[in-house]
């Protein structure tokens, strides 16, 4: 199993817990975004995954939702980075 399977299944049940916590849906959309970031390998914004989940048809309200679904649950964490030139 590769480390992106190997998070992907991590991340995965820590989502399905906080869902079923949560009375949220589970969603296709919500676990293919989830795997595509497992595979991302550098820090990413909102547009990587975006771009990633192009092919999949997948909204950018549906991609918005689901980040901030995924800090919620404490997947992810968000980093601000500083802008150029500052």
């Amino acid at each position: 199993m590769t480390k992106a399977e190997q998070q992907y299944k991590a991340a995965e049940a820590k989502l399905e817990t906080y869902i079923g916590e949560h009375h949220l849906r589970h969603t296709q959309e919500r676990c293919i975004i989830l795997r595509h970031i497992c595979e991302l390998e550098t820090p990413f914004c909102a547009e990587d995954v975006l771009e990633s989940v192009k092919a999949d048809f997948i909204s950018q309200g549906t991609v918005y939702n689901t980040l901030q679904l995924l800090m919620s649950a404490r997947i992810l964490q968000e980093i601000h980075r500083p802008h150029p030139g500052n």
